[in-house]
């Protein structure tokens, strides 16, 4: 399950195993933002780790730009941080 933060994903996997599902042997988890607690979980959680200043400073690019401009998409690097919940 790919969820959109590391939040959700703490939530989805514990009503998991409330089910007795066994994480990543029957289901896997993968959250977003590698927030500091990610790595300390049980199990570790997967997830999208991304340099939050630049993601702000390209997100306050794109709004500052003149509306003339034909440029729509900006690109910030991001790192799969495999860990134990996929």
């Amino acid at each position: 399950i790919i969820c959109d933060t590391d939040f959700t994903a703490v939530s989805l996997m514990r009503a998991a195993r409330r089910q007795g599902v066994k994480i990543p042997e029957d289901l896997s988890f993968v959250g977003w933002g590698d927030l500091q607690f990610a790595g300390t979980y049980d199990p570790p959680i997967t997830s999208v780790s991304l340099q939050l200043p630049q993601f702000l400073g390209e997100a306050f690019r794109y709004l500052d730009a003149e509306t003339s401009s034909s440029e729509t998409r900006r690109e910030v690097p991001t790192e799969l941080r495999i860990r134990e919940s996929s």
